[in-house]
């Protein structure tokens, strides 16, 4: 039965995520978009950016000290993933408002990533060089982006979804359809964020510092 019902609900998300590629697609898109914009804009306007993301940067070292001092692996895994969780859910539960929020944020997180490969040193005051920024990025961005860019894709979906014509006579039926979807989508990102935090809190930390050294 365990095993049927693993059957069943891998075919859902598959069925899911191939009905939802189009939102997906759009959701990546913005991403890029974002990423190619933050990067232009560091190289155009280096001072002007670093002066803009001081509050973010702030925030995030605030975050990245909690980690440091967390004494064991599932307490940093927890301070990366409530963090996380809570964004994602944000971008699903205020998608309700055209979809504009999500769309807004993932450009943004977008944009953030490309200020970062442009001028990531810079950031951190020229203390961390760009093979150690990379190796504290890419093994958790393999699962953070895509919940990430799954949040989105159906926060937009939830805000826009219902009004477009295909939904003609059925809007309400359409837009509760999507909010069920959205709730299995933040189930599964919810997984993909749990190990993006334990990767981030732990592997990733562990090897920062062994190249610091």
């Amino acid at each position: 039965m365990a095993g049927t019902g693993a059957i069943s609900l891998w075919n859902h998300y598959r069925e899911l995520l191939w009905d939802g590629r189009r939102w997906v697609i759009a959701a990546v898109a913005l991403f890029i978009g974002g990423t190619v914009s933050g990067y232009s804009a560091a190289i155009s306007q280096p001072q002007m950016v670093i002066e803009a993301m001081t509050p973010l940067i702030q925030a995030v070292a605030q975050v990245g000290a909690q980690v440091v001092a967390a004494s064991d692996p599932l307490t940093r895994t927890w301070v990366i993933f409530r963090m996380n969780a809570a964004a994602v859910t944000q971008f699903v539960a205020l998608g309700v408002a055209g979809g504009l929020v999500p769309a807004i944020n993932t450009f943004a997180n977008g944009a953030m990533i490309g200020v970062v490969a442009a001028i990531g040193g810079n950031l951190a005051g020229g203390r961390v060089s760009p093979g150690v920024m990379v190796a504290g990025i890419a093994p958790h961005a393999v699962f953070e982006l895509p919940a990430l860019w799954l949040a989105s894709a159906w926060g937009m979906k939830l805000g826009v979804s219902w009004l477009l014509p295909g939904a003609s006579g059925r809007r309400m039926l359409e837009w509760r359809e999507t909010a069920s979807e959205a709730a299995y989508i933040l189930v599964l990102a919810a997984g993909l964020l749990v190990i993006a935090a334990a990767i981030e809190g732990n592997l990733s930390l562990a090897l920062v510092q062994w190249l610091q050294e």
